[in-house]
């Protein structure tokens, strides 16, 4: 009766019934539903080129990849352009970070982070660094991956490692894949 319940939409699917009914059939709870992973549209902000430096995009880059809510809408993608950030990162990753308010800046120390901050008074840089050392306000030392530091910096603007979007380890040939995200599609 309960089956035909089922069938007739008079009755949801619970946990506890389907493992019941797959325990009767032989296999998995898992098995009787057939699952379509939800598809986020991925932008691309732009690149990390030498292992550290931003350059955006004028226009985001869309792609398309399964998703299981790991990550934020509001994540900034980069992709990682050339194996500057080896072991890490390889040619080709993309990289998410998500800006942080400035009332959060001090708890970040030893966090991976996009940071933008200005040169002179009239051009920034972005850049990704590990901060090293909060100094108060909005300054801080920074560290690129690399080793290279970059001391006593006001920063305009913070954006923090979310997480990343890895390729497969086949010499950068066919789809790349994420790693508990879905797919990210080849790149040109």
């Amino acid at each position: 009766m309960t089956v035909s319940k089922l069938e007739r939409g008079k009755m949801q699917l619970t946990l506890e019934w389907a493992e019941r009914i797959a325990a009767a059939l032989g296999c998995a709870a898992n098995d009787l539903v057939d699952w379509e992973p939800a598809k986020r549209d991925l932008l691309i902000s732009g690149t990390i080129e030498d292992g550290h430096v931003i350059v955006r995009a004028e226009e985001a880059e869309h792609h398309v990849f399964e998703d299981d809510e790991t990550f934020h809408a509001a994540t900034q993608w980069f992709y990682c352009h050339g194996d500057e950030l080896r072991p890490f990162f390889f040619d080709g990753d993309a990289l998410g970070f998500r800006n942080v308010f400035e009332e959060d800046f001090q708890h970040l120390i030893g966090r991976l982070a996009v940071v933008t901050f200005f040169l002179d008074k009239e051009s920034h840089s972005d850049v990704l660094v590990v901060l090293a050392k909060f100094l108060g306000g909005k300054r801080f030392n920074l560290r690129t991956l690399q080793g290279l530091n970059i001391n006593d910096v006001e920063v305009y603007d913070m954006a923090i490692f979310r997480g990343a979007l890895v390729r497969t380890p086949e010499e950068g040939e066919g789809d790349a894949k994420a790693l508990k995200t879905g797919l990210l599609p080849k790149l040109a």
